[in-house]
């Protein structure tokens, strides 16, 4: 058991030393070839199709559907449908290995460079594949997974790290995560819609239960979105209706989401999303650099980024600004709903999370006050940034502000006031605020101003 352990901590080591040596590398799959390419760190984030291209050739008119790579062997694992295959090969385009040939067509690939294994799906079997990396002769099936035996097409995602695989097929409205090595076997429903495209960007490396995040495509629906393996929300990112149908792959890059989409069941574009940007770059062709010198215009059937290490820091944008309302005389419990626009991210790094730390919510019902609303930013490199405002709760103008909330109290109960405001402006007694923001009104102001000069005057 000792000897185990220490062999899956070595593995492990040794994957963290790959993972540092290269920001990442990606897969590029092209009608005949793959293309590879290890991108180097800091530089090149913005666009990864300027890396220098490694051409494996393969099988003539062999077309990839599904890539992956284990960064410990050195081995490219890909499914060639026209051949009906799934193969592995070096990065030289030697020493090609047949793993599974079938009279259908296999489907997906997935390896679990951590567990050392490589999972693999065929057209119309209920079941996953798998072979140990160490002894490809075997092959096993992996227990209790459920999808209708007459899917057409499965497509698998595994993270190594958490120890998770993601699965779904063609006419199956489930999209599961499955828990490698669990007993009794757990999974978990992440989307109960039609997913044609899914990766998976690992957010934990440390803890027991590291999470990951899930980028996905409905078709149907046109949504863009991401979920989280563990928990059971996920997020839209926006919907693209100028996207058909789209191949199971999907690769992110920083704050960039890529997919491989078809129009007609012929012809295919590079999907290219900035959701830095949310604005959305159709390439009907790629061009990319050779090693071996000049350029390779190519029309991608595929595309896969691993080992991710962006370092672009999350930071927030759209901080609101601060609010001050009153409270109206009709507030039963005396407290004031308030509502501002909530600040967004502008930089989609390694997992970034954003989290408001209150005090209260937004839209939530505020008794007198001032509040010191914050959130904050994070992302899997240790990145942070924070945002901050207040909002301040007056009553009506005879009201005794003294009484006024410390800037950490909370919220009370719910008033039936639902008006909101959020314009970061003073509250609407009428008046005009009268130097630096001081709360007297300009007509007391100038009634003062009055009498003194009356004063003057009649001396």
């Amino acid at each position: 058991m000792a000897r185990i352990v220490f062999s899956q901590i070595m593995v492990f080591a040794c994957l963290c030393h790959l993972v540092q040596l290269s920001n990442a590398q990606i897969l590029i799959a092209d009608r005949g070839s793959i293309l590879f390419a290890p991108i180097p760190r800091p530089v090149k984030e913005n666009n990864i199709f300027d890396a220098e291209f490694r051409r494996i050739s393969l099988r003539e008119s062999s077309v990839i559907t599904s890539m992956d790579y284990d960064p410990i062997d050195r081995m490219v694992y890909y499914v060639d449908v026209t051949y009906k295959v799934v193969e592995r090969n070096n990065l030289n385009g030697t020493a090609r290995h047949q793993l599974q040939y079938s009279y259908i067509v296999p489907n997906s690939v997935g390896v679990d460079s951590v567990g050392r294994r490589v999972y693999y799906t065929i057209s119309n079997q209920a079941t996953i594949y798998y072979r140990d990396l160490g002894d490809l002769a075997v092959t096993y099936e992996l227990p209790s997974t459920t999808f209708p035996s007459s899917s057409s097409h499965t497509t698998i995602a595994v993270d190594g790290l958490a120890s998770y695989l993601l699965y779904t097929a063609f006419g199956y409205a489930q999209l599961i995560s499955y828990r490698l090595g669990s007993q009794p076997v757990e999974t978990r429903s992440l989307l109960s819609a039609r997913t044609s495209a899914f990766t998976i960007e690992p957010c934990k490396t440390t803890d027991v239960n590291s999470s990951a995040r899930v980028y996905y495509y409905k078709t149907f629906s046109k949504e863009l979105g991401y979920a989280n393996t563990f928990q059971t929300w996920n997020r839209t990112i926006q919907r693209l209706p100028d996207v058909a149908s789209v191949n199971s792959g999907m690769a992110k890059y920083g704050n960039k989401l890529f997919f491989v989409d078809v129009v007609n069941f012929l012809k295919r574009r590079l999907i290219e999303y900035d959701t830095k940007a949310s604005s959305l770059k159709i390439h009907n062709t790629v061009t990319v650099k050779l090693d071996t010198g000049g350029d390779s215009t190519i029309t991608p059937d595929g595309i896969r980024v691993l080992n991710i290490k962006y370092t672009e820091p999350v930071s927030i944008e759209d901080c609101p600004m601060n609010i001050s309302v009153k409270i109206n005389s009709s507030s039963i419990y005396d407290t004031r709903q308030v509502s501002w626009t909530e600040p967004s991210l502008n930089a989609w790094s390694n997992c970034a999370t954003l989290e408001s730390l209150g005090p209260g919510t937004n839209g939530g019902n505020f008794s007198k006050g001032v509040y010191n609303i914050s959130y904050e930013a994070s992302d899997l490199n240790g990145n942070t940034d924070t945002c901050s405002f207040t909002v301040t709760v007056e009553g009506e103008p005879d009201d005794d502000l003294s009484t006024e909330a410390s800037p950490s109290s909370s919220p009370s109960r719910p008033s039936n006031d639902s008006t909101t405001d959020t314009s970061g402006s003073g509250g609407g007694d009428g008046n005009a605020p009268c130097g630096n923001g001081a709360k007297v009104s300009c007509t007391f102001i100038q009634f003062v101003y009055l009498v003194a000069l009356l004063v003057t005057v009649f001396n």
